[in-house]
């Protein structure tokens, strides 16, 4: 088994996985923007109700809020 390097691993994921690399061309579309900071919002205080009603020791996040470019104007 070859052992590859930093750079060749990148190169090789870049190309294999195109979208995965993209700028987030989204930050100038101020609606969306608004929507991904209110989804922020509700995931913290889903979280802390959680926590709280629950008994939640970690609460994580997934979907679009991991990546801001992953938002779409859609409905929430």
């Amino acid at each position: 088994m070859s052992t590859k390097t930093e750079e060749e691993l990148t190169t090789y994921y870049t190309n294999k996985y195109p979208l995965t690399f993209t700028e987030d061309f989204s930050e100038a579309d101020t609606d969306l923007t608004r929507r991904y900071q209110e989804a922020w919002e509700l995931a913290k205080r889903s979280a802390a109700l959680l926590k709280k009603s629950f008994g939640a020791k970690k609460v994580v996040v997934f979907d679009f809020l991991t990546k801001r470019s992953w938002s779409h104007p859609g409905p929430m």
